[in-house]
């Protein structure tokens, strides 16, 4: 968990800080899908998070990293990754939240970056992580998309996949559909108790009509 400003729990929060939401989100989602996990708390600082990655790498099959992971002054993290010895795989991935995502690949371990933004590293986790975890533990099978209806008509991105959070349930003939949550930007959390699909709206369509049906990815 990468961050100047991130307080762990039980620190005081002092002016110009934020109480860390991933670390307890990433550590709550790996454990429910029964993986064990060392969470590690690094400063925005270039030798500091190659220290930790250089660690991390040693005795892990998988390292998730999130924040410092785009273009600013103090994303360190995909120089600090290479410094290591990580091949680049990709580095942004047309989607939103999480477009500025990084993977790669040193060795038999592989590492994950997602920003910092919460709503982006819950969407990083059900869409990019499960799927990395399946490969590694031997599976072919990508997360399990399924089929269901928009409720209300929702604007899509010209150029970029969104990723929203969603309330699915049946009605009485056991059709599925998918109503929007408020407070969709990547910093909200707001919605993320009551999320339990993340709905793929394509690119590029315009305003999405009610009763489209769209695949999503039930959470929870």
């Amino acid at each position: 968990i990468t961050g100047n400003e991130v307080a762990r729990h039980g620190e005081p929060l002092k002016p110009g800080f934020i109480h860390d939401a991933n670390g307890p989100l990433v550590a709550s989602w790996l454990q429910a899908q029964g993986i064990a996990c060392t969470p590690v708390w690094v400063s925005d600082d270039l030798a500091a998070l190659t220290d930790a990655i250089a660690q991390a790498a040693s005795t892990a099959d998988l390292v998730i990293t999130t924040g410092g992971a785009s273009v600013g002054s103090y994303d360190y993290l995909p120089q600090a990754a290479e410094a290591v010895g990580f091949h680049c795989q990709f580095h942004g991935v047309a989607q939103r939240p999480g477009k500025p995502v990084w993977f790669g690949q040193k060795d038999n371990c592989v590492l994950l970056a997602l920003p910092g933004n919460p709503a982006a590293v819950l969407i990083g986790l059900y869409v990019h992580a499960a799927a990395i975890l399946s490969r590694l533990q031997g599976e072919a099978s990508a997360p399990l998309w399924q089929k269901g209806r928009l409720a209300k008509p929702t604007e899509a991105h010209p150029s970029l996949v969104f990723l929203r959070r969603m309330r699915q349930y049946q009605d009485e003939e056991g059709t599925v559909w998918l109503a929007p949550l408020p407070n969709q930007a990547s910093h909200q959390l707001s919605n993320l108790a009551e999320a339990n699909a993340l709905l793929w709206l394509p690119a590029g369509v315009g305003t999405v009509e009610s009763g489209k049906i769209l695949s999503f990815l039930a959470l929870g």
